[in-house]
């Protein structure tokens, strides 16, 4: 009989992250680690009800939102033989039939995911078919931007009241619309996300949770972006660089908000794409002109959207002030190096402010940078056991030795050697973090059953 306590899934990714964090610090050795996680046994019915249940809920309100769309297609095919008043019931239908399911849901059905992502979703469609439906039989006069500006009002209510990530992730999606827009700052839109996304955090930390999350995410990097495309503005003057801030800004609050200890590249959304960011944009500032990269200073108005987003990046250097100061001695080195970068995009933009020379040193440094940090990366992988953090620090060393080398002027038949080493060396380091990985976990099931 298996005499172990029983833990559920989320108590056992805590106990995990909790005894790597005091491995590291030398509060317990690694025999005493193992023999505390042999202790518990994880209970598997928990996960996999959860695990259920969420995607019961996404493919029940993905199937909604085709009935939506299907019924939407065939009021368009008679619309024209239609009168005002058969236009007006038929626009209005939808939207009471999916505001009745959303009361029903809400009073009886609340607990269920499917049902509740199921009425959200088709209400939210149906709220777009009845405002373009009675637009366009009484020549209600507006145009695009107005319409997702409306549709946005109308939604963001149903979010809260059905606790939807479904419509959280829709929302998302009509912002990065709106930032398309020549017109004002629409990112603002996503500070309307966080109470609800707060509530989600302390309460539903499920798979759709870190679904909207991941997406939430993208489309704000996405909407800050589009903004520095299509308006005036500081992030414009200076983008590589100043995106670059951005993404150590997401790491750095990332780590905050979800834990310092490595708790895997899904469950941590802000971190893994302020990772990612890092990154790409090293690697672009590696290169060449990249450090000058923008657009003229002479073509920028000083109005309230260009301070807004001047005042962003300051926003984001404060994020990893306080990060580094309060979390300096937990952090990891290749940690620390991921937020210090951040001292050299600040320094790019006072210097540059000024003048565009003597950048050349600041190639170095990234390159230098990306160097170390990866080296480190990959030791504090082989620590951890960690297959894609491993891997993640070779593809990030690889890139930066191959844009080393098709930026000389060396020769294809020395460029074809460097890639096979490469490959091979990829292929090399991870058959044997595999085994090393295999003969762990061979060790500590002997461990368990002793």
């Amino acid at each position: 009989m298996d005499k172990r306590k029983i833990i559920s899934v989320k108590k056992s990714r805590w106990l995990q992250s909790e005894l790597v964090d005091w491995s590291s610090q030398g509060l317990i050795s690694q025999q005493q680690s193992d023999e505390i996680q042999a202790y518990y046994r994880i209970e598997q019915s928990q996960d996999s009800t959860s695990n259920t249940s969420w995607t019961t809920g996404i493919l029940v309100a993905l199937g909604a939102l085709l009935i939506g769309g299907g019924v939407i297609m065939l009021f368009a095919h008679n619309w024209e033989v239609l009168g005002k008043a058969a236009r007006t019931f038929l626009s209005f239908l939808p939207l009471v039939i999916a505001q009745s399911l959303c009361l029903y849901t809400y009073r009886q059905r609340f607990t269920s995911v499917a049902w509740r992502e199921a009425s959200a979703g088709l209400t939210f469609m149906a709220i777009a078919a009845s405002i373009s439906l009675i637009g366009q039989t009484y020549h209600i006069y507006g145009d695009l931007e107005r319409f997702v500006i409306t549709w946005f009002a109308l939604g963001l209510p149903l979010a809260y009241l059905m606790r939807s990530n479904l419509v959280l992730i829709l929302l998302t999606a009509l912002v990065v619309w709106l930032c398309t827009f020549q017109g004002d700052p629409y990112w603002l839109l996503f500070i309307a996300f966080v109470p609800l996304w707060i509530d989600f955090y302390h309460n539903q930390r499920n798979g759709t949770f870190y679904w909207s999350t991941w997406l939430a995410t993208f489309g704000f990097a996405l909407s800050i972006m589009l903004s520095a495309v299509y308006r005036d503005s500081p992030l414009s003057l200076y983008p590589i660089i100043s995106l670059l801030l951005m993404a150590v800004a997401f790491y750095g609050l990332g780590k905050s908000i979800f834990g310092l200890t490595e708790m895997g590249f899904w469950r941590n959304p802000l971190a893994s794409t302020g990772a990612l960011g890092i990154g790409s944009f090293s690697l672009i500032l590696s290169y060449g002109d990249s450090w000058v990269w923008g657009y003229s200073r002479l073509d920028l108005a000083y109005g309230f959207s260009f301070y807004l987003d001047a005042l962003l990046i300051f926003v984001a250097f404060g994020i990893i002030t306080w990060v580094l100061i309060r979390y300096w001695s937990r952090l990891y080195w290749y940690q620390r190096l991921l937020m210090l970068v951040s001292i050299s995009a600040v320094f790019a933009i006072l210097h540059f402010a000024q003048s565009y020379s003597s950048y050349s040193l600041l190639i170095i440094a990234m390159n230098l940078f990306i160097l170390c940090t990866s080296t480190l990366i990959i030791i504090r992988a082989v620590e951890l056991n960690r297959a894609l953090l491993l891997n993640a620090g070779l593809i990030w060393m690889s890139c930066l030795i191959l844009i080393r080398f098709f930026d000389s002027d060396i020769g294809i038949l020395i460029k074809a050697f460097a890639f096979i080493l490469i490959g091979s060396g990829f292929i090399a380091v991870n058959i044997w973090f595999s085994r090393q990985h295999n003969k762990s976990t061979l060790q500590n099931s002997e461990m368990a059953n002793d």
